[in-house]
């Protein structure tokens, strides 16, 4: 007989869930479900500005230009590449700044007094 009470109360669980899924699903309006009136349908029309269209076409012409665009690397091997000389300075090395640049100033473990003093040469 217990066997017969679980199976009648485990078929109403399963009922009203069921009956419960159905009116969330079907009858229940919420606000997140679209209500649609006669003679309307899911399927929405985007008009888009005339403008964005003539920028979208010269922007699909301009990269077709530049995958057209094809390097001579020839130049490379020229005898006039060969002799181009690098006219760099080199940089001299800089004093590094602070390990934490966002930390109030005096608590730098590293940190001299004169440093922990001064920040970038002005008195605090």
């Amino acid at each position: 007989m217990q066997i017969i009470k679980n199976k009648k109360v485990q078929l109403g669980f399963v009922i009203a869930a069921l009956l419960f899924t159905v009116y969330f699903l079907f009858f229940r309006g919420g606000s997140d479900s679209p209500q649609l009136s006669p003679g309307t349908s899911f399927v929405t029309e985007t008009v888009f500005n005339p403008v964005d269209i003539i920028v979208g076409r010269e922007l699909l012409a301009l990269l077709a230009e530049m995958k057209a665009i094809r390097i001579d690397k020839s130049i490379f091997d020229s005898p006039l590449f060969d002799g181009l000389n690098d006219l760099s300075v080199p940089i001299d090395p800089q004093p590094l700044g602070r390990n934490n640049p966002f930390a109030p100033f005096g608590s730098d473990v590293n940190a001299t007094s004169t440093e922990s003093a001064t920040a970038g040469g002005l008195e605090i």
